[in-house]
């Protein structure tokens, strides 16, 4: 290959400027000048043979260490956000309603954060325990972080599962001497909330033939109340289609009274009467709960990272890295709401007097007699205090290895290694429980007509009485070992030599998720809890060829054998991938790839404990094979069950990607790639509805006796739970541009351009619904789009980045059954601009300063009410608003 054409030297420009280039590599491969002699093998995420080529068939971008400093973020998942690689779906620790609180993780081509392998060094990490199988990278400590590369393709054949969409590589400082220190502070520079403070410690040592790097990270970061930001701080915004996201549970709160004597009958409800009119709706008294909740979490991050490498000879090296994480936030959510029973309250009496009209209260206390009467009250207990949780997630990791060459041609690698990912999440205020709540109504100390105040020793013993200690606990471990040898042959092909590496990998899988049996059995008001337990394991060989068929043209192939077992069932799956490069000369060049890919069955979807229930429905079956016509078969509360799925199969996936590099001229390179991804089998469920209206083409989820599915004890059901079903399937085009020009005198600028252009994503809401293009609606953008300007002359550095997203439409009536219709207009939802800039100033060789500005334009997140308040779609779009932080590095 020649190495100095004009495109290499402009992936070197733009590597050695910190470019987040369309070729990809460490920096270090281009320590040497032209001419020096032979350019250093590297790694490319996405192939296992070390080469010296700059380009494959597969799109790569690589963001060092200091693109991440120039956006001034503190987290690896906030820096994806701020590329296009990230679609929405992503978990965010700034999310103010999640289950993973104080996680984030990232989503390529908006089809999930489970369809995106994530990596370090080139291995897996564990998958968070709770709610759903997605890598937290908020593991991962910044400090440590050299450079992370984005493989926007499906890598099944390399890496196996999960690899579908994506795979995000994070690579970790190796071989570091010196001491590193960088701390940083942050905070709104209108509301001064959301405080950012950071601290990273690097430091690295070598003595002989052993070297041992320490890096340590802290962050914290301050809460936001939604009071103070404009977009969150109401529940209700008029005027603005499907707006109204006021809670029905309040304080006032609202009445359901039935009663039955005398052949009469009494059924109704209402609200309360001192509930202001403008907030009554259907009977309820509607509550603005906004100003009890937080946009931003509080929060706290500490993370530890070692390696130690020592080269047992000039060939051998063996090496360990050893990883502890904790993050904690405490989220804290608006007092519990629920419906419970206040007939036993002694202020029940007087409040029906007052409110029902006299013939109705003598025929409740008729019916009450009798019990045949009931008095339920639906409020939100803002007497008592938030829901408060801690959510404390810890991640530990061991890995021992031995590495080296044989001869001049090959080199291997053999590793195993251990990590666990445990995540707690304990109740700290606020979680009621039904019973014990009913029996303080019951026994006077609480008024549920009224605000209790809770002043005396007394009162304050009720309500901590009244409080539960609420807990989940899931764990995630991961046990591993593989083996991998590659190089270049001696076989000469008329382009080069043949490239080949193959390997073995084993991993094992286990996770445990339970929650406390107040929770389980449903006696937390507003609380909701699972168990589940599972394991599998994991046993894979792979091979990849590299073959150089001509001068400027390389094929590769790659072909990998997993087979995989757990408890109940076991899955085998072989993917390929094929790909090619073609120089047409020095400055063109065209590349394509095809591959399967596979996404095995989340834990959580294999093992999530069965429960059992009834669900309302018609059941059209029974009716007609009993003479009933369709119109009058009647609506009855069915027999159901529901959970984890030990049946399930891998979700299978077919992309392809047909691009052109190019440097027309010098120190500029562009790239433009078009992609296409088809997933298949997607794991999913049906309602009960849809089951029982398509009882044909689902025989095994309809379990009758007698022909029916009510009445008849719990062995009459229909199976709900999770089943292979749908497909999805995206095109797109991916633009990625960077451009270093002089200035002369005035300095140099560096200018990226990184684009993506979603063309279609097909999904369907259900097997029996047609599959429909979603783009162009709720949080679907058409364009995402980055752009970097970065100035630098002598000890001076600026910059600005623009982060553009397109506009949307809400359709918030859905698609017409059967059809990919809307019923509704919808809501415009405008498109998103932010604009932030740094200036950074080197004041001698060992310390430098930068401040910035994220957010110049204090611009806010555009309105959508698709999700509901806080009306914006919190994984595409932060809100804190202008933020100004500042940072000092120090080397020693």
């Amino acid at each position: 290959m020649n190495t100095n054409t004009k495109l290499a030297k402009a992936v070197r420009l733009a590597m050695m400027f910190g470019a987040s280039a369309t070729a990809v590599t460490s920096a270090g491969a281009f320590a040497q000048e032209d001419g020096a002699g032979q350019i250093e093998k590297i790694s490319v995420t996405g192939s296992r043979i070390k080469r010296a080529d700059l380009e494959t068939s597969s799109p790569v971008s690589v963001f060092d260490a200091q693109d991440i400093a120039n956006t001034g973020v503190n987290t690896v998942s906030e820096f994806l956000r701020y590329t296009t690689a990230s679609g929405p779906g992503g978990n965010t620790e700034a999310a103010t309603l999640s289950q993973v609180a104080g996680s984030g993780s990232v989503d390529a081509k908006g089809f999930g954060s489970s369809y995106t392998l994530v990596l370090l060094n080139g291995r897996r990490l564990p998958v968070n325990a709770i709610a759903s199988d997605f890598v937290d990278l908020n593991q991962i400590p910044m400090a440590a972080v050299e450079r992370i590369e984005y493989l926007a393709d499906g890598a099944s054949a390399i890496y196996g599962s999960d690899a579908v969409a994506g795979v995000v590589n994070i690579i970790t400082k190796k071989d570091y001497q010196g001491v590193n220190l960088n701390v940083g502070y942050g905070t709104n520079m209108e509301e001064h909330d959301g405080d950012e403070i950071s601290a990273q410690l690097t430091a690295g040592a070598q003595s002989g033939n052993t070297s041992i790097l320490f890096a340590f990270d802290y962050f914290e970061r301050k809460p936001v109340a939604a009071s103070d930001r404009e977009l969150g701080s109401t529940a209700y915004l008029p005027g603005v289609t499907n707006g109204d996201g006021r809670s029905p549970y309040g304080l006032p709160g609202f009445y359901e009274i039935s009663a039955e004597a005398n052949n009469q009958e009494l059924q109704t409800r209402f609200a309360d009467p001192s509930c202001d009119p403008s907030n009554v709706s259907d009977g309820y008294c509607l509550y603005d709960f906004a100003s009890r909740y937080q946009i931003q979490p509080a929060s706290d991050r500490q993370s530890i990272y070692t390696s130690i490498n020592h080269d047992l000879s000039s060939t051998v090296r063996a090496y360990g890295e050893f990883r502890y994480s904790r993050a904690y936030t405490r989220t804290s959510n608006a007092p519990a709401p629920g419906v419970l029973d206040v007939s036993a309250s002694p202020y029940a009496d007087q409040f029906l007097q007052n409110n029902l009209s006299a013939a109705d209260y003598a025929l409740y206390q008729d019916a009450a007699a009798n019990g045949d009467a009931s008095f339920l009250m639906g409020r939100r207990y803002i007497d008592f205090p938030n829901r408060e949780k801690d959510n404390i997630n810890e991640t530990f990791s061991g890995i021992v290895g031995m590495s080296g060459y044989i001869g001049a041609n090959y080199d291997w690698d053999f590793h195993v290694g251990h990590t666990k990912l445990t995540n707690r999440q304990i109740g700290a205020s606020g979680q009621l429980l039904k019973d014990s709540v009913v029996d303080a109504i019951a026994a006077g100390d609480i008024n549920p007509f009224e605000y209790n105040t809770f002043e005396t020793r007394e009162e304050l013993a009720v309500l901590q009485g009244l409080q539960a200690s609420v807990h989940r606990t899931g764990e995630s471990e991961q046990s591993f070992a593989g083996f991998t040898i590659g190089g270049m042959t001696d076989i000469e092909l008329p382009g080069g030599y043949l490239g080949v590496a193959g390997g073995i990998d084993w991993r094992r899988e286990a996770f445990t998720d339970r929650s406390d049996p107040a929770t389980l059995d449903g006696q937390v008001i507003g609380g909701a809890g699972s168990n589940g337990a599972g394991a599998r394991n994991n046993m894979a060989y792979y091979v990849e060829l590299s073959a150089p068929l001509f001068e400027g043209f390389e094929a590769k192939a790659a072909v990998r054998r997993d087979d995989i077992d757990w408890t109940g069932g076991d899955a085998a799956k072989t993917t390929y991938q094929l790909g090619a490069t073609y120089r047409i000369n020095d400055n063109y060049m065209v590349r394509a790839s095809y591959g399967t890919g596979f996404k095995a069955p989340d834990l959580h979807d294999l093992f999530l404990g069965q429960s059992f229930g009834v669900t309302d429905a018609i059941d059209y079956t029974y009716c007609e094979n009993n003479g009933i016509a369709a119109a009058d078969c009647p609506q009855q509360q069915l027999n159901s069950r529901s959970g984890g799925n030990a049946d399930l199969e891998p979700e299978e996936s077919t992309n392809y990607n047909v691009g052109l590099i190019a440097s027309p001229f010098e120190n500029f390179d562009i790239s433009i790639d078009y992609w296409s991804l088809e997933v298949e089998n997607i794991v999913g469920s049906l309602s009960i509805q849809e089951i029982i209206n398509n009882e044909e083409q689902y025989p095994d989820l309809v379990n009758r006796v007698n022909g029916r599915l009510t009445g008849v004890g719990d062995e009459a059901y229909v199976l709900t739970n999770l089943q292979n079903l749908n497909e999805e399937s995206a095109k797109g085009v991916t633009i990625d541009m960077n451009y270093l020009s002089s200035l002369g005198q005035y300095g140099d600028m560096k200018w990226g351009l990184k684009a993506d252009h979603q063309l279609e994503h097909m999904r369907q809401t259900s097997n029996t619904q047609p599959l429909c293009d979603d783009i162009g609606s709720t949080s679907e953008p058409e364009w995402k789009v980055n752009f970097s300007a970065d100035w630098s002359k002598g000890d001076h550095t600026a910059g600005a980045y623009v982060r553009y997203v397109g506009e949307t439409n809400d359709y918030i009536g859905g698609r017409a059954v059967g059809s990919c219709a809307y019923n509704a207009e919808g809501l415009e939802v405008d498109s998103y601009a932010q604009l932030d800039v740094y200036y950074g100033y080197t004041i001698n060789a060992n310390q430098n300063i930068r401040v910035g500005i994220r957010n110049l334009t204090d611009e806010n997140p555009p309105i959508s009410t698709a999700f509901g308040w806080p009306f914006y779609d919190q994984s595409l779009y932060g809100n804190s608003g202008r933020f100004f932080y500042a940072k000092y590095d120090i080397s020693f």
